[in-house]
């Protein structure tokens, strides 16, 4: 869910990101041997849900617009010791 103040307010590029997600994560090992090694190979998939929340801030750009946000994802799969992925993202919207 996206959050905004109204659009008479000084503050209208403002928006907070509340909600949750579930991700999925599949990775795939091989490996090749020699006469004296073995290979192989290796599945793993791991699946979790969680909260997700954000801030952000979009500027006007001629037709456009520019964004800024942050976005936390809590319980993220694939991560070894902390569960929590950030990410950081920069765009561009336009309508087409």
């Amino acid at each position: 869910m996206l959050l905004r103040p109204g659009t008479a307010s000084r503050s209208r590029g403002f928006f907070v990101r509340i909600g949750g997600h579930s991700s999925t994560v599949e990775n795939e090992y091989r490996w090749t041997g020699s006469a004296y090694t073995q290979s192989g190979s290796r599945s793993l998939s791991e699946n979790k849900s969680g909260a997700q929340f954000g801030l952000g801030y979009d500027w006007s750009l001629g037709s456009g617009s520019l964004r800024l946000s942050g976005t936390h994802y809590a319980n993220f799969p694939g991560l070894d010791g902390e569960d929590a992925l950030t990410l950081v993202k920069v765009g561009y919207l336009f309508e087409f």
